[in-house]
């Protein structure tokens, strides 16, 4: 099962945690995450869920402490299946799953980059937002010492601050509606390499088992062919033809039970293979759908700023023609 990832505490490294533009981007991460887990199949009935969207302040503190040596338990056992899951090696690992892995590194890598390039334009906009705020009262109070340039610098400050306000906006919205998107999907990269790494313990389990069942069989072989073959057990006592058949049939017996365990192991992957591949098909349809709308609006936000920048000193620069044409006449 691919879970939504947590919204980690602290993305935005120009942002201290403790503002209220950091404080509002965290409840829309947190808004966004338990959208996710109320829209999953599964998880939307976990009364653990319930108890978190409809518990009163106190009952959510009792159930907290009940549940926090459990939850580090977890937090320790999801850890060793991270690190058992890395060291096992699967010798026929279906290539549908090898191609899931390899794409959401490669995603990974490329939203990572992308996010650590958009942060850095936003923190070079923002040391520009704060340089370009003292142009607007400098502009005004020249103005107020130039009679004959009043218009003309009003008209250069009302545009430089409306620049910095449009420059504000993108900024803001690069952090609210492209970074954190973009950051969510990789973060949901690393819960679908840990759910394929739970995938791969399972199938390892169950080739273990198969492999087991290949030796006992080899064995009951090698038993038939050479009955008078020295082993352990013979050397210790008379390898009469009774004790011959008793081992056969404990040989037989271990075969039943390990291919029990087998069908077992064979039906419990099978249905993790259809959980994957079903759970993988729906975050990608959903990624794809989400990553679009992240670029558009991107994009559109973009257009909107240096419109209105254009604007901006459109209105100013016939201000400035207005008084050319004016000191043309005088």
């Amino acid at each position: 099962m691919i879970i939504p990832p947590l919204p980690e505490k602290q993305v935005l490294k120009r942002l201290d945690r403790f503002t209220a533009d950091f404080i509002h981007l965290r409840q829309i991460a947190l808004e966004k995450f338990l959208t996710r887990v109320a829209k999953h199949d599964r998880l939307t009935d976990n009364e653990d869920f319930k108890i978190f969207l409809t518990a009163k302040a106190w009952e959510l503190t009792s159930a907290k402490k009940q549940t926090s040596g459990i939850i580090n338990k977890v937090g320790g056992r999801i850890e060793q299946v991270k690190n058992y899951a890395s060291s096992i090696k699967i010798k026929n690992r279906n290539m549908e799953f090898v191609l899931m892995h390899d794409y959401v590194v490669n995603l990974a890598e490329k939203l990572t980059q992308i996010d650590r390039i958009s942060q850095r334009i936003s923190k070079d906009q923002s040391d520009l937002l704060d340089q370009q705020a003292e142009y607007a009262p400098v502009f005004l109070t020249w103005a107020n010492s130039e009679h004959r340039l009043a218009d003309s610098l009003t008209a250069l400050s009302k545009c430089v601050d409306k620049n910095n306000k449009a420059l504000k906006e993108l900024v803001e919205s690069r952090d609210e509606k492209f970074g954190e998107n973009l950051h969510e999907y990789v973060l949901f990269t690393e819960a679908i390499k840990t759910t394929l790494r739970k995938r791969d313990r399972i199938q390892f389990q169950h080739d273990q088992l198969v492999e087991q069942v290949a030796k006992k069989t080899e064995n009951k072989r090698k038993m038939l062919e050479n009955p008078n073959a020295v082993t352990i057990s013979t050397l210790f006592a008379k390898d009469t033809e009774v004790n011959k058949q008793t081992r056969i049939e404990k040989v037989d017996y271990q075969i039943d039970e390990l291919n029990k365990q087998v069908d077992t192991s064979g039906e419990k992957m099978r249905k993790a293979d259809d959980t994957v591949k079903a759970e993988y098909d729906s975050w990608n349809a959903t990624k794809r759908t989400d990553l679009k709308a992240t670029f558009i609006d991107f994009a559109d936000r973009n257009i909107v700023y240096f419109q209105k920048c254009l604007k901006a000193w459109q209105d100013a620069l016939m201000v400035l023609q207005d008084y050319d044409s004016k000191s043309g006449k005088s």
